[in-house]
């Protein structure tokens, strides 16, 4: 028998549902209409999240191998103790489909309310995503956000033995990739991984019963 969720997470899910009128659910391959989707929900998700206003953000750019310049976003902290901090990067969700732009109403609030709530500044990249980019260059792109968060630790003013990867979604699974390519590398060298609710099995092909169909994007 299916589970009833909790009144809070009924209450977000409720939030983030396609309007009435959106239309059946599109067809598989139909990237532009899921994208279209998922911008939707989560500008309607933010718009009941609290903003820290003890965060600030400062931007930079990392070209890749092939030359691409992918946009970074450093979140941290304006009070507490600033000395030689760990750090983690953060990798958004969005299914492997979805960029930054279009996941930035709920990320830009929910990574400034980690780095709020922990006191741990937070690197953010907008890593390619597939279909136009495929596996490997995903995650990839987020190890070179890795390598580039200690190659700046000095700057940045971070203890480079104390770095972090974590992200939720397909950011998780993400984030375990990085994980692993980082030990087999040999660097940079790992603190803690965090994955929230991430996508790690390639076998998920079909919805789970216990989530209500009408809130896929």
């Amino acid at each position: 028998m299916p589970l009833s969720p909790l009144p809070e997470i009924a209450a977000i899910l409720q939030a983030a549902a396609p309007p009435p009128d959106s239309g059946p659910e599109p067809a598989v391959g139909d990237v532009a209409t899921r994208r279209s989707n998922t911008a939707a929900m989560f500008t309607a998700l933010a718009s009941s999240l609290e903003v820290p206003d003890d965060v600030e953000v400062s931007h930079y750019d990392l070209e890749v191998s092939d030359g691409t310049v992918l946009p970074l976003a450093w979140y941290e902290p304006t009070t507490g103790d600033r000395t030689a901090s760990a750090a983690m990067l953060y990798l958004h969700g969005g299914g492997m489909i979805a960029s930054l732009e279009q996941t930035a109403p709920v990320y830009d609030i929910a990574v400034r309310q980690y780095v709020s709530g922990s006191g741990v500044p937070a690197l953010v990249v907008d890593y390619r995503v597939a279909p136009e980019h495929p596996h490997p260059t995903p995650v990839e792109d987020c190890y070179a956000a890795l390598q580039w968060l200690e190659a700046h630790a000095a700057k940045l003013n971070v203890d480079p033995a104390r770095l972090a990867v974590g992200g939720d979604s397909a950011g998780g699974g993400l984030a375990a990739g990085v994980a692993l390519l980082a030990r087999d590398r040999r660097g940079p060298k790992l603190a803690l991984q965090l994955l929230i609710y991430p996508m790690l099995d390639d076998r998920t092909v079909v919805p789970d019963p216990q989530f209500p169909t009408e809130f896929l994007v």
